[in-house]
């Protein structure tokens, strides 16, 4: 799955709050032990809306990712970014003191390289750390995205998406573990509509996948849905959104 053709407006559509990734740079920061290296990877480092936070507070942050046009949105003063593929990054054993994957692992079918991978280039004792943003269940982005995978397979089209990919992983580190730990490190408020979705999912890097006029005819069903259902596309409707962290050390 490819992210290089969104890059340009990929913190457009999907940006967290400041506040957020400080929040995230706090929890994991606090968790990596005194006898640990404070050198950190943040592997699938995208344009930097989480790992910004730690390059401008003057952390050795690693950043890796597959796109190169990713990175090249990812403008920082300090800190090094490295494009590689997330199942051969060319680290040492033991290299960091806390690894992060960050909205990663649902969209990957080779979930278990990127954690064998992750686990070799952490240290012992270090956390491993797996991030997600949650949207409510029932809140606007979940029905257009239920509503939009019906229309896709009623179309006869897979986008490759596995929504069970980081429940497995999640499965395997547990069982993998000595010690596990959930945290929420964030909430907030975000304003949704049919629009926004609409806009967010044109630029979606699996969704790009299927032939451009089948992606039209789908998103055109959609919106039709979509006025249908909420009365406009231009409805807004406040959602809570919650960042959680899955922390892991073997």
């Amino acid at each position: 799955m490819s992210f290089d053709g969104m890059a340009s407006v990929f913190e457009r559509h999907r940006q967290v709050p400041e506040r957020v990734a400080a929040a995230i740079r706090g929890a994991v920061l606090s968790r990596i032990p005194e006898n640990c290296s404070r050198r950190l990877l943040d592997v699938g480092a995208g344009t930097g809306r989480i790992g910004r936070a730690f390059i401008n507070e003057g952390d050795e942050y690693i950043g890796v990712d597959a796109s190169m046009p990713m990175l090249r949105e990812f403008v920082s003063g300090c800190g090094s970014l490295v494009q590689a593929d997330a199942e051969l990054l060319p680290f040492r054993n033991g290299t960091f003191g806390a690894v992060m994957l960050i909205q990663v692992l649902s969209g990957t079918g080779g979930w278990l390289g990127i954690l064998r991978e992750a686990r070799r280039a952490l240290a012992a004792g270090g956390p491993l750390f797996i991030g997600q943003q949650k949207t409510p269940q029932d809140g606007i982005d979940a029905k257009m995205k239920q509503c939009l995978d019906t229309i896709l397979h009623e179309m006869g089209i897979s986008t490759g998406a596995n929504v069970q990919n980081r429940a497995h992983a999640l499965e395997w580190l547990h069982r993998a573990s000595d010690k596990s730990e959930q945290l929420i490190v964030a909430k907030w408020t975000a304003i949704r509509s049919a629009r926004g979705f609409l806009e967010r999912h044109v630029t979606g890097a699996r969704f790009a996948a299927v032939p451009p006029a089948a992606r039209a005819a789908a998103l055109d069903r959609l919106s039709v849905w979509a006025q249908g259902h909420y009365g406009s596309l231009d409805r807004s409707f406040s959602e809570e959104h919650v960042f959680e962290l899955h922390a892991f050390t073997f």
